[in-house]
């Protein structure tokens, strides 16, 4: 990995000022190019934000430049990198925390002049099956999530998202692990 950087968070005076609302505050954790990562808007002044912190997870406020297939997606997150890190597509978990809170995580983006989440279906690698009903192992399948099914597809045989078809074209957001 090259130029990695060092993170360090700058959560001090985060309860302080929040709570006597002398300073505005981001809803999520916003990380930025030199490794800082921090809720104060105050630290944005001079520094290019390139994410957002989330489970454990670097999200770019920028998606994909365009919709892709899962090859495609592995490829192009090959090639990106968050501060030095390499990107993957983001965790199941993670999409679904920012697509329950569009509201907040949308705020926060457009603050930080990046893409923010619409009402469509995002690509999220598997983070929670282990097997198929018919036990094909599912380490590799992508998953498809989308904010109007969050709830339905929950209900619907304990299914929370659908399997993305290898030839199917879907936006998503590269993350990096911390």
């Amino acid at each position: 990995m090259k130029n990695y950087v060092e993170l360090h968070y700058d959560e001090s005076c985060l309860l302080f000022y929040s709570y006597f609302h002398q300073e505005k505050c981001y809803k999520f954790p916003v990380v930025y190019s030199d490794g800082l990562i921090s809720r104060l808007c105050s630290s944005s002044e001079g520094r290019k934000p390139c994410g957002i912190l989330c489970k454990g997870y670097i999200v770019s406020i920028w998606k994909s430049p365009q919709k892709m297939t899962p090859q495609e997606a592995k490829e192009y997150c090959k090639s990106t990198a968050i501060i030095g890190r390499t990107t993957s597509i983001p965790p199941r978990k993670v999409m679904r925390k920012l697509l329950r809170n569009i509201t907040k995580v949308n705020k926060c983006i457009r603050e930080l002049g990046g893409d923010l989440l619409e009402a469509e279906w995002y690509m999220a690698s598997n983070d929670t099956f282990t097997s198929s009903p018919a036990g094909y192992p599912l380490d590799d399948i992508m998953l498809g999530i989308s904010l109007e099914h969050l709830d339905d597809h929950a209900n619907r045989g304990g299914k929370i998202c659908w399997e993305v078809k290898d030839y199917t074209k879907i936006s998503f957001y590269p993350a990096a692990k911390v």
